[in-house]
């Protein structure tokens, strides 16, 4: 019997020319969905996701309000409208289900992916080295932290505009038309918006005139560079308005806290570290804590590193422009956030190469065969060592999305990878105290205290949970040493509130008031002091005293049902039983399920209905 004659694959392409094309979408597509589908059962995680969750603003959706508020407000400490936008437009889909949120990030990673191979091969021409790029791309597991984790909507937001501006330059390249020049424009001011690490863009598309679009050589070098002005004009209000936003936060870091010097060190080696990380992604964590330190040995070794592979993508980039091309647009893209300006409590972080790694994996797609075919190595060899490297990133990568299934999931990888970390060991505290584990938390906010024992937040923390433990005098101890300090307003107010609190269940009224008062100095609308102080006023008899702070309670925060009970209590008190009663109802009103206000309702109810 004559078997049928099975059709070669040359034939296949030949009469399908864009079939391996849509292949490669489609496995880079269903590589990423593998790798990251159960980020939709996954809960937001404190460390940012909270300024996400807690935002009034979001559950009123996309609104022309909330449109208006994200341009006009930097609650981040970042302008940032386009990624809010993104969150109005996400609780409109799925409300509060933070699954819906992770889907909408690997969404954005899936179009990021298929759009840089999309972008690469056309401007090349290659399409297993562009493959090879967006393959990297999609499943090395340092982008795990910028796919699922929700605050960093900005990176994959951001990112997709980028590809969508890379896209438009593309077409603007080969016709130069002001038509093509405006959509590059507007694509590139809407990613800034989605997040202001792109101010360096302009400065990066440069490095994609030389190589692979080859300009300079048919088109003057002064066009190249005036075209890019209107660009780094932007570039510069966004970056403006960014330092400008972080100083009013204090988010960055002044130069007395951490010198120029240990700056540049940091950045040095943090360009290494990266690198090492590259090749060697393992223990990765969402907080790498900031040394204040580093060894010269240290510093000589990263910095002769860092020059010698300049100097010698230098040295080749007539013969091999990709090299330089590649290296510079990782150098220049992590400018900003190398840690010259620096904010946060982080040495370096995962999500900042989400962007930079992509010139790092175009020299290993475009270095790596021409290495081998200089050895003289079969061309097969090259795809062995790809399809040896894919499922090593991949694995890799499964293990690295688990670690983000919660708080506590994430904040203990984090402290099993990592030394010193005072920032993890106090949110992993403050989870561990919402879940009723209190003496587990004392562990890590005692920890996070011995590390950094200048941070008010972790002492304020400890304080709290040594009271609620019944170590009163400890507590005690630690709310002195807050007020002493005194570098944060916000943290040291509350310090002499909860002192008081203890000096009033103590008897101790004078103390008490003191400390109440000083508490209301530093921040007269701290509802909960004036509230206390009303009440310690009450206990005295001192009623007119205790109306007066109740009043100006209530004026800060209308629906405050504490200060409404408290309200209706000092009117019985006074004699008012139909005040108090209204009081009670105001309370329920705002908060039905408010049990002191329950509880005053149905006695004095009773009480009213047997008086009458």
């Amino acid at each position: 019997m004559k078997l049928p004659k099975i059709t070669k694959i040359s034939s296949i392409t030949n009469k399908y020319p864009n079939i391996d094309i849509f292949a490669s979408l489609l496995f880079l597509s269903l590589l990423i969905i593998a790798l990251y589908w159960r980020v939709y059962g996954y809960d937001f995680v404190s460390l940012d996701d909270s300024f996400i969750y807690n935002a009034p603003q979001l559950k009123n959706g996309l609104s022309i309000t909330n449109i208006i508020w994200a341009f006009s407000n930097d609650v981040t400490a970042l302008w940032i409208p386009v990624t809010w936008i993104s969150f109005f437009l996400d609780y409109e889909i799925y409300g509060m289900n933070p699954g819906g949120y992770h889907v909408t990030n690997v969404i954005l990673h899936i179009c990021n992916t298929l759009l840089l191979f999309s972008i690469l091969y056309k401007i090349t021409g290659k399409k297993w080295r562009s493959f090879f790029v967006a393959a990297l791309f999609s499943c090395h597991p340092i982008h795990v932290e910028s796919i699922a984790w929700i605050t960093e909507r900005k990176d994959v937001l951001s990112t997709f505009f980028l590809m969508l501006f890379l896209h438009s330059y593309l077409k603007y390249t080969q016709k130069e038309n002001i038509k093509t020049y405006l959509i590059a424009m507007f694509f590139f001011f809407l990613g800034l918006m989605s997040k202001p690490m792109l101010v360096t863009v302009p400065i990066v598309i440069i490095l994609l005139d030389y190589w692979p679009l080859g300009r300079f050589e048919k088109t003057s070098t002064l066009k190249i560079i005036l075209e890019k002005i209107p660009f780094l004009n932007f570039s510069l209000l966004v970056g403006l308005k960014t330092i400008f936003s972080q100083l009013n936060a204090g988010a960055l870091v002044n130069f007395e806290s951490i010198n120029i010097i240990t700056r540049i060190e940091n950045a040095v080696t943090s360009y290494i570290a990266y690198l090492v990380q590259l090749l060697l992604p393992i223990n990765l964590a969402v907080v790498y804590p900031y040394e204040q330190s580093f060894s010269l040995l240290e510093v000589f070794v990263n910095f002769s590193i860092f020059v010698a592979i300049t100097v010698l993508m230098l040295k080749v980039h007539k013969k091999h422009p990709y090299l330089i091309v590649g290296w510079l647009w990782y150098v220049i893209s992590l400018v900003p956030v190398i840690g010259l300006f620096q904010s946060g409590a982080q040495s370096h972080a995962d999500r900042f190469v989400y962007i930079p790694f992509i010139g790092i994996y175009i020299i290993l797609a475009w270095g790596v065969p021409h290495f081998l075919q200089v050895l003289k190595t079969p061309r097969a060899v090259a795809f062995v060592i790809f399809f040896m490297v894919l499922p090593i990133l991949s694995t890799l990568t499964w293990f690295q999305v688990s670690h983000w299934r919660d708080s506590s999931t994430l904040y203990a990888h984090t402290l099993s990878v990592t030394d010193n970390n005072w920032l993890i060991e106090n949110n992993y505290g403050m989870v561990l105290e919402e879940q009723g584990k209190a003496k587990e938390a004392s562990g890590h906010f005692q920890k996070a205290v011995n590390i950094k024992a200048d941070l008010p937040d972790s002492h304020l923390n400890l304080a709290n949970n040594l009271y609620r433990l019944g170590e009163v005098a400890e507590a005690e101890r630690h709310y002195k040493i807050i007020i002493e300090m005194n570098t944060d307003d916000e943290v040291t107010a509350k310090a002499h509130n909860r002192l008081a609190f203890i000096y009033q269940t103590q008897r101790k009224s004078i103390e008490a008031i003191k400390h109440y008062e000083e508490a209301l100095l530093i921040k007269p609308t701290e509802v909960k002091a004036l509230n206390n102080l009303a009440i310690l006023f009450a206990q005295k008899g001192d009623f007119p005293s205790a109306a007066i702070n109740f009043e100006r309670a209530l004026e800060l925060s209308p629906q405050d049902a504490e200060t409404l009970n408290n309200l209706g209590l000092l009117a019985i008190k006074t004699g008012n039983i139909n005040k108090g009663i209204f009081y009670f109802k105001e309370a329920l009103k705002y908060n039905p399920a408010y049990k002191p206000a329950q509880n005053n309702l149905a006695r004095y109810m009773n009480s009213f209905q047997t008086k009458k």
